[in-house]
């Protein structure tokens, strides 16, 4: 990721979220990550907030989007087609929503779509 999309990316999260919500971290694998802190999930859920981050993968625009293990949908119930993973020695969650990612609008839009997933029924 160049500095420009990096820095794009950065005031898009940070204007919504705050400064203090959002660490980035470059790995040596090319990879660089965007932590956010204590976003809110769908109405319903528990925890009602998660830790939210974004893996941008080298040379490609559409980051992945993991949040942290443990959350229950307004059900109670877990949701389905997760999947429990590592990335930077910390644990976190990869989960299925079908959202489009569309680059002419801020990386917030699409963050907020897929975590609309957990409003829905397992």
């Amino acid at each position: 990721m160049d500095d420009v999309k990096k820095a794009i990316v950065t005031r898009e999260l940070t204007s919504l979220y705050g400064e203090q919500a959002v660490a980035i971290k470059a790995l040596p694998d090319g990879k660089v990550l965007f932590k956010i802190v204590d976003v809110p999930l769908p109405l319903g859920c528990t925890p009602e907030n998660t830790d939210v981050l974004l893996v941008y993968e080298n040379g490609v625009d559409m980051p992945q989007v993991l949040v942290r293990q443990g959350i229950h949908l307004k059900s109670g119930e877990s949701p389905r087609s997760t999947n429990p993973m590592s990335v930077d020695g910390e644990p976190w969650m990869s989960f299925s929503a079908n959202f489009p990612f569309d680059l002419t609008k801020p990386v917030t839009h699409f963050v907020i779509g897929k975590l609309g997933r957990f409003a829905q029924p397992s």
